[in-house]
This record gives structure tokens, C-alpha cells and sequence, in this order.
């Protein structure tokens, strides 16, 4: 079985994730307080960074079963450096999740800094 699409179906949603989660905070406060942004980022973040390097660990151990009992030396190597990945992603990934969707904060701000300038009718007249 090939665990491509479920690889790139987590990093797909990694990447996309905040500008959702952002969005509803933007549009519905009331159902996105900060605490709760700040959870789902890190949780969500963590979830599918560990589904993305779990995937690519089966698609590994695939193409190692696939070479037989002498595997090319840079698919070994590969194969040893993703134990490192995963460890990575299963203590950090929380961290990493709730970083990468930080990048987002200035959109939402100005965002919301030009949705209360329109809204008290102070926009410049020009």
C-alpha cells in the first residue's frame, strides 16, 4: 500500500491550518478565545506533523522491503537519519505546530486593525 496521498494529505493540512483556525477567530470571537486558538494551534500542528512523519516512516520501510536484504546505502541512511525526525515531531511538534501558525498573527492583526477602523467610520477620506 503506498502512504503518498496520506503524506502529503498532512502536510497539505499543516500548512493550512491557521489561516482556518485565524479565520473563525476573526469572524466568530465568541467561539475562539485566545487560550483555545493557542491549544488547537499547538495540538493540530502536533497532530499532523506526527501523521506526516509517521507516513513517510511507512513509506521508508516500504521501499526497504522493496530492495531486499541490501538496500542502497543512501536508503539505509535515510531510513536510520527519519528515527530522528519522528522523535523530533512527537516531543517538538507542539511547538513547531503553534511557530509556524505565529506567522500568520500579522495578517490577522492587520485584519482586524482595518475591520475597527471601518467599522468607527475613521477611514481617511481621500
Amino acid at each position: 500500500m503506498s502512504y503518498h496521498h496520506l503524506e502529503i494529505t498532512c502536510t497539505f493540512l499543516l500548512l493550512i491550518y491557521p489561516i482556518f483556525l485565524f479565520g473563525l477567530r476573526f469572524f466568530r470571537r465568541r467561539w475562539m478565545p485566545w487560550w483555545l486558538l493557542a491549544l488547537l494551534m499547538s495540538g493540530i500542528g502536533w497532530g499532523l506533523l506526527n501523521g506526516a512523519a509517521h507516513y513517510n516512516r511507512l513509506i521508508l520501510d516500504e521501499q526497504m522491503q522493496a530492495a531486499g536484504p541490501n538496500p542502497p546505502e543512501e536508503l539505509a541512511l535515510k531510513w536510520k537519519a527519519n528515527q530522528g525526525r519522528r522523535t523530533v515531531a512527537s516531543v517538538y511538534g507542539w511547538a513547531y505546530g503553534l511557530g509556524y501558525a505565529l506567522l500568520f498573527l500579522p495578517p490577522y492583526a492587520i485584519g482586524t486593525h482595518l475591520r475597527r477602523r471601518f467599522k468607527d467610520g475613521t477611514e481617511a477620506k481621500g
